[in-house]
């Protein structure tokens, strides 16, 4: 069963449009500084992917520890939501901030902008409201096996990109932590090539579906209460407040 759902609220967005259509496309691979804390606007425009930039965190004949899935669903116009899955593929437990994985354990995390603990990074609150309300069925995936350096990459740097606004929403968060963990050839766009500094969950749905190597996502985990999270910085993890658990997730901004 699908919901509709409308992560970013557009209101005012078309004034500032212009402002941010000068960002440097998100495929672009120009060597940079290292990722700074800093917009997540700047994670995306011009940044490309580490490896594209020489940053080989694997080293040879790594194994893999982590799959990781980027996820969009996109009915159409501004409603739809994206984010992104990790599952623990390895023999051993990973810690990621606060939450434990055991062996083939996986968790959900996205940016949020109405929800009662505040905007930015939410850990398994997909995996909550698909299992309370049917939410993000037709979604679109691609997958991408992640040795431990990809991994501690992510945990380490998450904090980053913790914000969320109107125009740098949830398909902004999704599209650039995928990004920057990909080698050149699968990026993808969250405003789909059109440069008018609006994206959505339904044009980065519809970047990802270009690639032949999509992914079936026909189920997400199941987490307690307790498991769902308000990322605030890597000292700072809190369980939601029960209103942040309210409602069908129909709405991310």
């Amino acid at each position: 069963m699908s919901r509709a759902l409308s992560c970013p609220t557009l209101a005012g967005v078309i004034a500032s449009a212009f402002a941010l259509s000068t960002a440097l496309p998100i495929a672009s691979t120009a060597v940079a500084s290292p990722v700074a804390k800093t917009s997540v606007s700047r994670a995306v425009s011009g940044h490309g992917s580490r490896v594209a930039r020489g940053e080989t965190p694997c080293s040879a004949g790594q194994g893999y520890a982590v799959k990781a899935w980027i996820i969009a669903y996109g009915p159409g116009g501004t409603d739809g939501h994206a984010f992104m899955m990790l599952r623990n593929i390895g023999e051993t437990q990973r810690h990621f901030h606060s939450i434990t994985l055991m062996a083939g354990q996986a968790l959900t995390f996205g940016t949020w902008g109405n929800r009662e603990d505040g905007q930015g990074i939410y850990l398994n609150l997909e995996g909550h409201f698909f299992h309370k309300s049917g939410a993000y069925g037709n979604n679109v995936a691609l997958s991408k096996n992640m040795c431990l350096g990809d991994f501690q990459w992510l945990r380490d740097n998450l904090e980053y990109y913790n914000e969320w606004s109107t125009t740098r929403n949830c398909s902004t968060f999704a599209a650039a932590i995928w990004n920057q963990l990909i080698a050149p050839g699968r990026v993808v766009d969250p405003d789909d090539g059109v440069w008018d500094g609006v994206d959505t969950p339904t044009r980065l749905a519809h970047s990802i579906d270009n690639y032949d190597e999509l992914v079936d996502v026909d189920n997400l985990p199941n987490p307690p209460d307790s498991k769902v999270k308000r990322f605030r910085d890597p000292g700072n993890v809190d369980q939601v407040s029960p209103s942040s658990l309210e409602g069908s997730g129909g709405s991310s901004g």
